[in-house]
């Protein structure tokens, strides 16, 4: 089963997948990463293989849906709600 990264907003949404395995054709890089920007953050999950074949919409919904609920639970306050909470 493949492992995706998958990038999440504040809100926990997703807005964005790769797969570190992804080349396969041994041209270029031998892995694949997403760098999250402040206010996101990067979790790894596995799926199954015919999850990781899906357009982007399906699958951003299917891994919200099926495969985020223990990334969800667990998530750490950010620095900008951090923030908000001081100065509000």
């Amino acid at each position: 089963m493949p492992i995706l990264q998958v990038l999440l907003n504040d809100a926990g949404e997703v807005i964005g997948t790769a797969r570190p395995d992804a080349n396969r054709s041994g041209q270029g890089p031998d892995r694949a990463t997403i760098v999250a920007r402040p206010g996101q953050r990067v979790v790894e999950v596995t799926v199954p293989d015919h999850v990781a074949r899906m357009d982007p919409n399906a699958l951003h919904a299917t891994i919200r849906k099926e495969h985020l609920k223990e990334h969800l639970k667990a998530r750490p306050k950010t620095r900008s709600k951090q923030r908000r909470k001081k100065d509000g």
